[in-house]
């Protein structure tokens, strides 16, 4: 009897087995905008009792496994979206498709409620880090300069130039294009970037085969606000930012203004934007060098310099999208900036003094810039949806001028031991012109296999032209004297071709793989015509790639990336020009400059999709990092780009946002990362390693419906760049936000930098020892009013516009 009754078991055991199935679906706002973290119930269809629960993942995906056979029903609640209960269905077959389930949006629940952290400040994706943006207060009348040295490990120097924890060489984007400018320049256009205009900021440490291989420390995308609603609509801003610096004279300065407009029909989408920044400010930086014989110091140079500058910037874009057909679009969007900077009546005060610290000699450098910068770049587009499967097509074809003369007027002052003036007064006059043409074309395909299965595949040429002329005169007596010595005239060529396929597939509904390679081929050359001498390479390299992302369960998810990243050198890094900074510091280029290669691997687990925690691990070979050299008997110390044998750097990351309190949320990350600088250097061995860290928190408080706070902490530990090693540093901010007027309106006050934040670096290698403290005018508070107007009918169509990764280094 009991063999009886325990076979009769195991058989209804079976029978249930067998008959066990799988529901799965996706849920969208839009046919191609899948939501993430949606709540989807599976449910009895008779009594509407709960069988199963899940959220969806990043691609608005679910599944519940093992379910038994019968009828049921899906509930699906978002908030914003009105709840949506699915038709009774039977579940007889091995597996159910529900398809695709859109939500509509809730109209009386945005209408009527006050929607808060619908988007958390920071989150995790499968392949990217997310920033948003437009959730920060503290980032209201902020540039985006700004903005990224308070990212999650991203940090940006004196010079501009942004590192990616704590690794140089990342590739800057714009709406998933290159900015195409000099450090410098790039610095003036995410200055001249306010925050009003960002929706959100993209980081990849490991990009897929998509993007260009450029960016050995990864990707960082600024996602631009773009008006989504039908008929005319847009908004303006206006501010002003009031910022001081102890060791400044004077009070600095920025106004700013500006427009968005848009107007969308059911074809046609036309839409303009122009802003205008004027800033006058101040910048400085102490440098104590010291110069030794044998252990004994024997003297010191110590300079302080002031800069006093006024830049005038403009930014203006023009675009239209037009709809062909259902499934063609086509689109043009220009782009144009310039950039007036006047630095005047600025002071290098440079003193000389012996071991015990009296002064020997010294000199008092007065100069005058004059830097206008003008870059122009238009792309044109044509995108082809060739089924409703996925299947699509797309043309990108890309131009950018960038135009950039200048002129420094130095004047020095030499003096001696008792401070007395010496003649006669060197005047010293350079000019120099930058002209470089940028040309790229683009074609991407996308096939698509059943309903798990995805290949991409791309072509793209791109042609660069630099052409740098600049020359030096000495001015005496009125009249001026060419310097064969400092005069040049560089001509820098490139043609880049590439190849890319990129393979990815749902092998079911906890694990998807991507595989991706890229083929890019590089033909450079480089002419220095003054000096009758050419340089040129030409070289072919792969570029793998790997994700995998596995969802063990519904609060568990694990993604593991790896790929291969180049950083081929910046066109001005590779001219052999000096460059004078003053009396006793030149800048040049390094013509034998090779590109550095880094292969990374980074492992990542989310948890509930709240708590995100990842650990890294890259090797770079030549890596190029900035160093510097002395001569003692002349004080000189000349600085420049260097190929270093490897560094290896190890990363873990986390963050968390949870709400505290009904009105009060806070994200939080930390970052270590462990940098392990090798390499041959002046008859020498570097060895730099140390580990580093970063803790970043933003707390948002929302004091009432129309009130909210938001307090910012980002603080650095010391970390180590090549042969140089970086002080701690800690930014402190906070704002207030009013919204009015339906919300049409909103007033912001914040105050950046409350613990006037200063970069300390130093250097020690072989006789070099000197100390940099870098100033600017950065305790600020702003005050800025943005007004929305227009239609708020929405559209819930979400079309795409293609876009190019064109070269990003024009780094000065």
């Amino acid at each position: 009897m009991n063999i009886l009754r325990s076979t009769l078991l195991l058989s209804l055991l079976f029978i249930q087995l067998s008959l066990s199935a799988q529901v799965k679906g996706r849920v969208l706002s839009a046919p191609d905008a899948p939501i993430a973290y949606v709540n989807v119930l599976l449910v009895n269809a008779a009594d509407s009792s709960l069988v199963k629960g899940t959220i969806t993942d990043e691609g608005g995906r679910f599944a519940f496994d093992d379910i038994a056979a019968g009828n049921y029903r899906l509930r699906i609640s978002f908030l914003g979206y009105r709840k949506t209960v699915t038709d009774a269905f039977t579940l007889s077959a091995k597996t159910y498709d529900a398809g695709n389930i859109l939500l509509k949006p809730d109209s009386k629940t945005l209408g009527d409620v006050e929607i808060v952290a619908e988007k958390q400040f920071i989150e995790r994706h499968v392949d990217r880090m997310v920033v948003n943006i437009d959730k920060s207060i503290v980032s209201s009348g902020t540039d985006a300069l700004e903005i990224f040295k308070r990212l999650p490990g991203v940090a940006v120097d004196q010079g501009g130039t942004i590192s990616l924890k704590n690794k140089t060489g990342v590739l800057i984007l714009v709406n998933g294009r290159p900015s195409n400018l000099t450090s410098t320049d790039l610095a003036a256009l995410l200055k001249s970037m306010k925050a009003e205009q960002i929706e959100r900021i993209e980081i990849m440490v490991n990009p897929p085969a998509k993007y260009d291989a450029a960016g050995s420390a990864g990707v960082i995308n600024i996602v631009l606000k773009k008006n989504q609603a039908l008929g005319l609509n847009g908004s303006v801003h206006g501010g002003g930012m009031y910022s001081n610096e102890k060791i400044f004279p004077i009070l600095a300065h920025t106004e700013d203004a500006g427009f968005q407009l848009n107007y969308r029909t059911a074809k046609w989408n036309l839409f303009c934007s122009y802003d205008y920044v004027s800033v006058t400010s101040s910048q400085g930086h102490d440098v104590t060098s010291r110069f030794y014989s044998g252990n004994h110091l024997q003297s010191t140079l110590t300079t302080h310099q002031i800069q006093n500058g006024f830049s005038d910037q403009q930014y203006g874009k023009v675009g239209l999208d037009y709809e062909l057909s259902p499934r063609q679009t086509i689109g043009f969007l220009a782009n144009a900036r310039n950039f007036h900077n006047v630095a005047s009546n600025s002071l290098n005060h440079i003193v000389i003094a012996d071991s015990v610290g009296h002064m020997t000699s010294g000199v008092d450098s007065y100069f005058n810039v004059y830097e206008p910068v003008d870059v122009d770049d238009a792309n044109l587009y044509y995108t082809f949806k060739i089924d409703s499967t996925g299947r699509e097509f797309s043309v990108n074809a890309d131009y950018l001028r960038f135009y950039h003369p200048n002129e420094h007027s130095l004047y020095y002052y030499n003096f001696d031991a008792n401070n007395q003036f010496l003649s006669p007064v060197q005047h010293i006059i350079s000019r120099q012109t930058d002209n470089i043409n940028i040309a790229s074309v683009k074609a991407d395909y996308t096939h698509t296999f059943g309903k798990t299965i995805k290949l991409d595949a791309g072509l793209k040429a791109a042609e660069v032209k630099s052409d740098n002329n600049g020359g030096y005169w000495n001015v005496i007596g009125g009249t001026s004297y060419p310097d064969a010595s400092m005069t040049n005239h560089f001509i820098y060529t490139e043609n880049i071709n590439a190849a890319y396929l990129n393979y990815s597939q749902e092998i079911n509904s906890k694990l998807s793989v991507q595989a991706g390679l890229r083929g890019e081929q590089s033909l450079v050359k480089g002419d220095l015509i003054t000096r009758d001498t050419s340089f040129s390479h030409t070289y072919m390299d792969l570029f793998p790639s790997l994700f995998l992302n596995w969802k063990a369960n519904d609060k568990n998810t694990f993604n593991l990336s790896a790929s291969k990243r180049i950083d081929r050198p910046d066109y001005d890094a590779v001219n052999p020009f000096l460059y004078t900074r003053g009396p006793y510091e030149y800048h040049s280029g390094n013509p034998g400059l090779r590109p550095q290669y880094t292969n990374g691997i980074e492992l990542t687990h989310v948890y509930k999709g709240m708590l995100n925690t990842t650990l890294g691990y890259s090797r770079t070979s030549d890596v190029i990092t900035w160093v510097s050299r002395q001569d003692n008997n002349t004080h000189t110390t000349y600085i420049s780009l260097a190929n270093l044998n490897t560094l290896i750097n190890y990363s873990f990351n986390t963050s968390l946002s949870v709400p505290i309190t009904k009105w009060w949320t806070s994200t939080n990350s930390i970052n270590v990362y462990y940098n392990d600088y090798e390499g041959a250097f002046l008859n020498g061995q570097v060895s730099q390693a140390m580990l580093s860290g970063e803790l970043n928190t933003q707390n948002t408080i929302q004091l009432s419906k129309r009130w909210s706070a938001e307090v910012s902490v980002v603080y650095l530990s010391k970390q180590s760049n090549g042969i140089n090693i970086i002080d701690p540093l800690c930014f402190v901010d906070a704002g207030i936000q009013w919204k009015f007027a339906g919300e049409r309106g909103t007033l912001r006050l914040n105050g950046s930098n409350l613990l006037w934040a200063k970069m300390k670096a130093r250097t020690q290698y072989q006789n070099q020892d000197f100390t940099t403290v870098n100033y600017d005018s950065s305790r600020s508070i702003h005050l800025g009013l943005n007004w929305k107007f227009g239609s708020s009918t929405t559209t819930y169509r979400n079309k795409t516009r293609g876009g190019s990764e064109e070269l990003n280094r024009l780094k000065g």
